[in-house]
């Protein structure tokens, strides 16, 4: 499948595979266009890796403006309604009151 790809492997041997039948013949990647690859990070260096990775937006950092204008629109409403409700007593036209 990767012949001409100029990928290089490197053979991990026979291997059962957890919840796979039968046995597998493993290989990794070693070299990409005729670079080799960096082996196996030491702990330190991968703890520092992931460390250095900058998270990415979460779905709630984009929906706090929504929210917000969610609450300002339910607060307008209230302040508007509450207006009518006692504005609606000064009426004389309004026999209700």
């Amino acid at each position: 499948m990767v012949a001409g790809s100029n990928i290089g492997f490197a053979d991990h041997g026979t291997h059962q595979l957890k919840g796979i039948a039968g046995e597998w013949q493993l290989f990794g990647v070693a070299a990409i266009d005729g670079v080799e690859r960096e082996g196996v990070l030491d702990a330190a260096e991968a703890a520092k890796r992931r460390y250095a990775i900058e998270p990415t937006a979460t779905p709630s950092n984009r929906r706090t403006p929504i929210l917000v204008g969610a609450a300002l629109g339910v607060v307008l409403i209230a302040g508007a309604l509450a207006f009518v409700l006692s504005s609606g007593g000064d009426d004389p036209s309004n026999p209700a009151a």
